[in-house]
């Protein structure tokens, strides 16, 4: 047995060694992809360091950080693409941010930096990924002799890193803002080359447009029709363009609903309660803004192109103008919850005086704010009021009126002719006041009409205010028929004296009431009464005075005189004398 080998024994060890073979190329085969994708990736990884700062220190080793970070954001979109959830899409946004760093956007807008640089990322890498790999080393390993230059171009095409000459990164090199403008027109040119470089992604710019949250990503976009898949305007894919506008109609209209349903709920409510409920439209559209930009940025993953681009700034300016609101509604709210607790007549015109100046500080606080807004989108507002020069002046001339107002509104409340709801005559018209604000004062007629009169107007103007009397005087002209005797005017004069005095809301002052013999007119016999009422409301003037009109008949009945009324004679007749000499000279022959 020991001579010779057991059949069984050596087939049993040829079995072994057939299994020990089949299982290490059954290992090997398994593990040799493996390791070869570790050994890919596994250099990018082990490299990344998240907090260390890029290096920017010469033209080359920005390239170079460009290529490393560009790799690391490659692997996070591979990850995230194998199992769609929102941290790894979150982590694949925090490589691409960091990317963008590469890029100088200080010119462009506040708005659209990250919309622009995020672009760059997939523009530029799509290029370097398709250039001949000589250009690619040539402009990697080639040993730079000196100081470099301003500007350093990477060889045999346009693409420019310049040095940062002042700022938070002067000394820097970033890829040149002519550059990053010209990266879209760049990537036309040279997307249809096939791949210099092994990547995931034949185009990158392509994959970050179309990328998705985990909402709609898959299944959810492969059941839309293939039209609203593939086409593409404003460089966004339809479907995102269609469904970002959908979410900013819907929230348009929950907000007008909410504007109807406050304006009806609170009609009929106190002035704090109707300002707190005002102040919810301006916080809802903050909110709806920021909750339609945050769903657009997770799930629809709006990337880089034009209509990315105004939709970033118009979300930001829709915050803004919900800020700029919401800082006028605080000020108006608060000076009429004040103004609302007004009871005196002093009160009343501090409270209007408190009105006027809130509209001005709510006008200066919300344009202020909006102003911001356009300035963080690209408009240089700041910087136009700062530097308008002769264009400011021009402007301030075609504002002249509305100044003019806006001080003049100032000196009616600094000298007070006038307060809210007095009775006032001015000019041509007269009316009560209702309101007076930064431009023009309204005054209501006695007819119900009302009347915008601009301040200027009224501070030039001569103003009779009736309410600010402290008395109403009483002043009325009799006309007696001729006829009378002395006698009776003298007992009509006392009867209307005695009548005045008597009356509990006439003045007893010295040398008043006075009843007067005043003249003899042309018809009549003028008698005039004067007197002060004591009130200041025209409306109770007129029933005393109706009144007083009443005795008055009364006293010219009893002394047996009678009111004249307002005649005119007129005499015609002929000048015989002038006739004939009209006569004599008449030369024109009559008959016989």
């Amino acid at each position: 047995m020991r001579g010779g080998a057991s059949p069984t024994g050596a087939s049993w060890r040829g079995v072994r060694r057939r299994r020990r073979l089949f299982s290490f190329r059954g290992v090997a085969s398994l593990l040799l992809p493996i390791m070869a994708a570790l050994c890919l990736v596994a250099p990018a990884i082990a490299a990344e360091r998240p907090l260390a700062p890029l290096d920017v220190t010469s033209p080359r080793a920005t390239l170079r950080s460009f290529l490393d970070a560009a790799r690391h954001v490659e692997a996070a979109f591979v990850a995230y693409r194998a199992a769609p959830d929102h941290e790894k899409l979150r982590a694949f946004d925090r490589r691409v941010a960091r990317t963008a760093r590469l890029f100088d956007t200080g010119a462009l807008p506040h708005a659209v930096r990250e919309e622009v640089a995020a672009a760059a990322v997939g523009f530029l890498y799509d290029i370097l990924l398709r250039l001949p790999p000589e250009d690619l080393s040539l402009a990697l390993d080639a040993p730079q002799e000196g100081d470099p230059p301003i500007q350093w171009r990477i060889p045999n095409t346009e693409i420019a890193i310049t040095r940062i000459a002042e700022g938070e990164q002067a000394g820097s090199w970033l890829f040149s803002p002519r550059t990053v403008a010209r990266l879209p027109a760049f990537h036309a040119a040279i997307i249809h080359l096939p791949l210099q470089q092994p990547s995931a992604v034949e185009n990158w710019h392509l994959a970050q447009s179309n990328l998705s949250g985990p909402f709609f990503y898959g299944e959810a976009i492969d059941r839309l029709p293939a039209w609203m898949r593939q086409a593409r305007v404003l460089d966004t894919p339809l479907w995102k363009l269609v469904l970002t506008v959908t979410l900013w109609v819907g929230a348009a209209l929950l907000l007008l609903i909410w504007l109807q349903v406050v304006g009806r709920s609170t009609a009929r409510a106190t002035t704090p309660i109707r300002a707190l409920a005002r102040l919810s439209a301006p916080v809802l559209l903050a909110v709806l803004a920021i909750g339609v930009r945050r769903f657009v940025l997770l799930e629809i993953s709006l990337s880089g192109g034009a209509f990315a681009q105004a939709e970033r700034a118009i979300s930001l300016m829709v915050v803004y103008v919900a800020w700029s609101w919401a800082a006028w509604l605080v000020i108006i709210g608060l000076v009429e919850t004040v103004a609302s607790l007004s009871l005196s007549r002093d009160q009343a015109y501090h409270a209007n005086l408190a009105r006027f100046i809130g509209k001005v500080l709510a006008l200066a606080s919300a344009s202020f704010v909006f102003v911001l807004g356009l300035n963080e989108v690209g408009v240089p507002a700041l910087g136009l009021l700062a530097g308008l020069g002769f264009g400011g002046f021009a402007i301030a001339l075609a504002g002249k009126s509305t100044l003019e107002n806006l001080f003049s509104g100032l000196t009616l409340f600094a000298d007070k002719p006038f307060r809210v709801g007095d009775y006032i005559h001015y000019g041509e018209g007269a009316g009560v006041v209702e309101n007076v604000g930064p431009r023009s004062s309204r005054l209501r007629g006695l007819d119900g009409t009302l009347t915008a009169v601009p301040n200027t107007e009224l501070v030039t103007a001569r103003i009779t205010n009736y309410t600010a009397r402290t008395k109403c005087l009483f002043l009325h002209t009799l006309g007696l028929r001729y006829g009378a005797a002395p006698e009776q005017l003298e007992r009509l004069l006392e009867g209307i004296h005695a009548t005045l005095a008597r009356h509990p809301m006439v003045e007893d002052a010295t040398g008043m009431p006075r009843v007067r013999l005043t003249g003899f007119g042309d018809s009549a016999i003028e008698v005039e009464a004067r007197a002060h009422v004591l009130t200041t409301d025209y409306a109770t003037f007129l029933a005393v005075q109706q009144e007083l009109l009443f005795e008055i008949m009364r006293c010219v009945a009893d002394t047996g005189l009678r009111l004249a009324t307002r005649t005119q004679t007129v005499l015609i007749g002929r000048d015989r004398g002038d006739e004939a000499g009209r006569r004599d000279d008449d030369d024109t022959p009559r008959p016989g």
